[in-house]
């Protein structure tokens, strides 16, 4: 039987406060960490955090579980980011507790169907006139990468930059998030000097890298305060071009001959409004940055050649 393990120590203190971090290891392997926080009597988590791969199989009710029996003299209090999110719900299990065979999983599959969690998001849209021509022109025809019945994939239509992903929905106003773009954002500019990809096992991410300025990172720390859910804990900003089939995309990594400049003026926010009867459905609340519009800039590389 795969054997549990875990680790807790205090990473920061100061005025009475102390910082911690705790961890849950499979056979010596880390699947998830849980940072938090002791303060007059009470625990309060900022941050949990499980591995896709080991995700809805009872290690983040068990990571929650341990931080508790390990403080018994301090009441736990719900905070933004935990067992309470979207994504994570909190089950009563064993510490030590076995994994259950292949046969009851399945069993449980078919009686229970898992359905993917929905995320709101913040982005960024870009101010590009020549999208269309000078951009996703440069991305061959028969490598492209198309899902059925799903228009998410293929060439990208909407330039834009990601701020964050993964707000829990339930929690929050969209009108509310709205204000907030407009009361905290203000428009960016970026030089775009190389073109990279995400490598996957369904299809490839042909992207422009972004540099991650203060103000891209401002803008994620101020949103992290919102309730949300993360898969990976680095930020790494970019502006997706196409999505190819798998080991297309490595030959359209380059340096660009010819760096261009982006305007992003739109704060956006995008939710599911409707998860039960169209969950892939999205609405987006849109704040134009800037009081006067602009013209488009024409950000043509030189190295991407309008399609004939």
């Amino acid at each position: 039987m795969p054997k549990i393990t875990y680790t807790n120590e205090v990473i920061d203190a100061y005025s009475g406060q102390l910082n911690c971090e705790a961890g849950i290891y499979l056979d010596g392997e880390i699947v998830g960490t849980v940072e938090y926080v002791l303060y007059d009597g009470e625990l309060s988590v900022s941050h949990i955090f499980v591995r896709p791969e080991f995700r809805r199989q009872g290690f983040g009710s068990r990571l929650m579980k341990y931080i508790k029996e390990e403080n018994p003299k301090y009441k736990y209090v719900p905070s933004m980011k935990t067992d309470d999110g979207a994504a994570f719900k909190h089950k009563e299990v064993s510490l030590k507790e076995g994994f259950m065979g292949f046969g009851r999983w399945l069993n449980e599959q078919h009686q229970k169907p898992a359905s993917e969690p929905r995320y709101g998001c913040i982005m960024m849209d870009a101010d590009i006139k020549n999208w269309k021509e000078y951009h996703t022109a440069g991305i061959e025809e028969d490598d492209v990468f198309i899902k059925p019945y799903d228009d998410s994939y293929g060439l990208e239509e909407n330039p834009h930059v990601t701020i964050l992903y993964g707000i829990h929905e339930e929690e929050v106003d969209p009108q509310r998030m709205g204000e907030m773009l407009e009361y905290y954002m203000k428009p960016v500019t970026l030089t775009v000097s190389e073109i990279g990809v995400f490598e996957g096992k369904e299809y490839d991410v042909v992207k422009y890298n972004l540099p991650l300025t203060g103000q891209l990172q401002k803008y994620r720390d101020i949103f992290m305060q919102i309730p949300n859910t993360q898969s990976f804990p680095d930020y790494h900003p970019h502006m997706t071009i196409a999505y190819v089939k798998p080991g297309e995309g490595k030959k359209y990594a380059m340096k660009l001959k010819e760096p261009f400049q982006v305007n992003f003026t739109k704060g956006v926010y995008s939710w599911h409004p409707d998860k039960e009867n169209d969950p892939d459905r999205t609405s987006r609340k849109v704040v134009n940055l800037v009081k006067k519009e602009k013209e488009p800039i024409d950000a043509i590389p030189a190295d991407l050649p309008q399609q004939v």
